[in-house]
């Protein structure tokens, strides 16, 4: 019977080392699999970064487009009120030109004005 006890005993450690051995395997393998979605998670960090830095990018370059057209259409308002500023000009000088005459009449003068292309 004692020697049945003991290897009872016995079995019983063994049982205790196998289940051991069995959490350390457990562990190890989260540990691993741990290690796993570390290392997916840092990747995945990286592409988020860049495209983060991509979208960046994209928007400055957008920026930049609307500061173009911006200042693209500030040159055409200013060549078309220079545009209308001669037109208004030629007009008041022909006017100027305009001889009225005693019975209301009008009639251009004989003398000709021209308009210098650029002040």
């Amino acid at each position: 019977l004692l020697e049945l006890e003991l290897e009872l005993l016995e079995l019983r450690e063994l049982l205790e080392l196998e289940e051991l051995t069995l959490t350390l395997t457990e562990l190890l393998d989260e540990d691993e699999l741990t290690l796993e979605l570390e290392l997916e998670l840092e990747e995945l960090t990286l592409e988020l970064e860049e495209l983060d830095d991509s979208l960046e990018l994209d928007e400055l370059t957008l920026e930049l487009d609307e500061l173009t057209l911006t200042l693209e259409l500030e040159e055409l308002t200013d060549s078309l009120e220079l545009e209308l500023d001669k037109l208004s000009l030629l007009e008041l000088l022909e006017l100027t030109l305009l001889d009225e005459s005693d019975d209301g009449s009008v009639s251009k003068k004989s003398k000709t004005l021209t308009y210098p292309s650029e002040p």
